[in-house]
């Protein structure tokens, strides 16, 4: 189809009143907003044109694109306040960064690192502190859903004074750690924005899938409409909401759908999805009243979604890997066409499964896979961050975690947070001026290591002698390596950087899309992927929908996996037997597979079946 069709050219051409697109899978909606992105900047490169995108892969492409059309010095004009392309908490941190003053912040704070436990020690401190009887993992989730915009848990007793207590006590720790939360961030900037409606310059935003903000990610974004005639432009569908456990509020889509205020444009026609697995897809979500449940069937070319219905449940891993194997056989004997490993995903409804999959692709089948995990750093090479953010930035969090790990007891740190808090006394000014022997010895190491910076020998040689920081083999050859590659000892925040990036420490995505491998990750994963070759597995009823999770939003999950492929999509299920019932066949189906079963063509997979080298001549 030639690009753009009318209604997005009527996207790329808008200006004025706030803008809300409904668009589905495969419609064009990324391609849509990067060109309006270049048609602004075509009228003025200095402009604040910024995208919030919640994948690296979109983030990535836009930058390409950007680049190509105004070369690299479009992302680093010096007055620039926001990034061209980022997430929602790094476009909020900019903002905070920037007017801190404004709600009494300086703009030095860090962020906790979850990842790193850096939330769970704040919670741990608010038990403590306030004798706290509920359990740390209520705690936790209570102060999450708040800070998301969501009311307090009621299977969480407490009364509203005492909850109060805590959401206050939470700030008021970040505050003495010159911290913030990701949560924290979205408030703190709305709070700035409330201080004035003419505090920004004009700002043209796009925001992708606006449908898997929180509400106070989407209050934060309707406040930006009221700053100097400022232009927004949300793009969602709320039939494709699936993270629930992150508070995700797909009615925010439908509010502004409904709304007078927001001009509004619907992209209908998929242009990716083929025939029988777009009619397919919009008939699992026919009756759900999302307002993205709008996309234009296609005339059906006669194909169906082959299902694969496997006597025993291993079977499913086989059946795919042969099938992956035999299309890559037999697209290059027909056309000579190259199949890459990367041009299959393959999607299951729990990590668990995932990682069978991937063990038995790669061990079993010698069929290279990549089974995404997050990047885990190594306790040195964190505990060098921690250094190097109290030299940097005279960091009060960081500075309470080494106490700990000095040996400072518990009770003496609980001492020097509740008297800086009393007394409002900065904690890391606290403890500098407290004498203890241990603070001493911290002192001095952190001295040893700010005088050597001069000489890279010397930098190395000071971080050898701290007995805590255990200078390990590849800690010392990643900070040799940075050095001799600058020729000095880089700053202490750009060794931080560095390190945060290695590991993908402030970067919750973790796909690498430029392996060629079989990408087999959870449903969750899949959006944003795109794949020539879909496999769901394990679509048995017991499994999709999850009994422990929200039906309602696994239907959703289901819509989203469904949508990945360019050419073709396959399910598995596996046959089982139930005391009483008897061996259950395609009953043991998901029901949601139950409800477009006409588009499904059933195939039914056994041993013979796996063992006939004829079995794929049809498939």
């Amino acid at each position: 189809m030639p690009f753009p069709s009318k209604n997005q050219l009527e996207i790329i051409n808008h200006r004025g009143m706030p803008l809300v697109i409904v668009a589905g899978p495969g419609t064009g909606k990324t391609r849509t907003i990067v060109q309006r992105m270049i048609e602004l900047l075509k009228e003025d490169r200095n402009r604040e044109v910024s995208f919030i995108t919640f994948t690296r892969t979109s983030r990535k492409d836009t930058e390409v694109k950007l680049k190509k059309q105004f070369g690299k010095d479009i992302f680093f004009h010096t007055n620039q306040i926001f990034p061209r392309t980022s997430t929602l908490h790094t476009f909020a941190k900019r903002l905070v960064h920037k007017y801190g003053q404004l709600i009494s912040r300086n703009n030095n704070f860090s962020v906790l690192i979850e990842d790193q436990g850096e939330r769970d020690l704040v919670i741990h401190e608010i038990i403590d502190d306030l004798k706290l009887d509920s359990s740390y993992q209520d705690i936790s989730v209570a102060i999450k859903m708040k800070r998301a915009g969501l009311k307090w848990p009621d299977r969480i007793s407490l009364a509203v004074p005492v909850q109060k207590k805590i959401i206050s006590y939470f700030d008021r720790l970040l505050d003495l750690y010159n911290s913030f939360d990701m949560e924290g961030l979205v408030i703190s900037a709305c709070d700035i924005l409330d201080s004035s409606d003419s505090l920004l310059p004009q700002i043209f935003l796009q925001v992708d899938e606006y449908q898997d903000l929180n509400p106070y990610d989407q209050l934060f974004i309707e406040k930006l409409i009221h700053q100097k005639e400022s232009q927004i432009v949300v793009v969602g569908d709320d039939a494709q909401s699936i993270y629930g456990f992150r508070y995700a509020n797909p009615e925010g889509i439908t509010k502004l759908w409904n709304s007078n205020n927001w001009k509004k444009i619907g992209l209908s026609d998929s242009f990716r999805l083929p025939p029988h697995i777009l009619n397919a897809s919009q008939q699992l979500i026919s009756r759900t009243g999302y307002v993205g449940a709008s996309l234009n069937p296609k005339p059906n070319d006669g194909k169906k979604i082959h299902t694969f219905q496997c006597t025993r449940s291993e079977y499913q891993v086989a059946i795919v890997a042969l099938h992956i194997k035999n299309l890559i056989t037999k697209m290059q004997q027909q056309s000579r066409l190259k199949l890459n490993y990367s041009n299959f995903l393959i999607l299951c409804p729990t990590k668990l499964f995932a990682e069978q999959t991937f063990n038995r692709f790669n061990n079993e089948f010698g069929i290279p896979a990549l089974f995404p995990q997050r990047s885990h750093i190594p306790e040195n090479f964190w505990r060098l961050i921690l250094f190097l953010r109290v030299l940097n930035d005279f960091d009060p969090l960081a500075l309470r975690q080494l106490l700990e790990l000095f040996g400072l007891p518990k009770e003496e740190i609980s001492l020097l947070r509740n008297d800086s808090i009393k007394n409002k006394i900065n904690f890391y000014d606290k403890c500098m001026v407290y004498r203890n022997p241990i603070i001493e010895k911290l002192k001095e190491v952190l001295d040893s290591v700010q005088i050597s910076i001069g000489s890279k020998t010397c930098f190395i040689e000071a971080l050898q002698n701290i007995e805590e920081l255990d200078l390990s083999e590849d800690l010392n050859q990643f900070l040799t390596s940075i050095i001799n590659e600058r020729g000095f000892v880089p700053q202490f925040g750009e060794i931080i950087q560095t390190i945060y990036e290695k590991y993908s420490i402030l970067d919750s995505e973790m796909i690498n899309l430029e392996e060629d491998k079989v990408l087999i990750t959870t449903m969750h994963n899949s959006k944003g992927l795109e794949a020539e070759y879909t496999y769901c597995l394990w679509m048995n009823d017991k499994f999709m929908p999850f009994p422990t999770r929200d039906e309602v939003e696994e239907r959703r999950v289901l819509y989203v996996a469904m949508t990945r492929p360019l050419t073709n999509l396959y399910f598995t299920f596996h046959e089982e037997y139930i005391p009483g019932r008897g061996l259950m066949k395609i009953e043991a189906m998901s029901c949601f597979l139950q409800e477009i079963i006409d588009y499904l063509k059933i195939i039914r997979v056994d041993a013979s079946f796996l063992k006939n080298p004829n079995s794929f001549n049809n498939i």
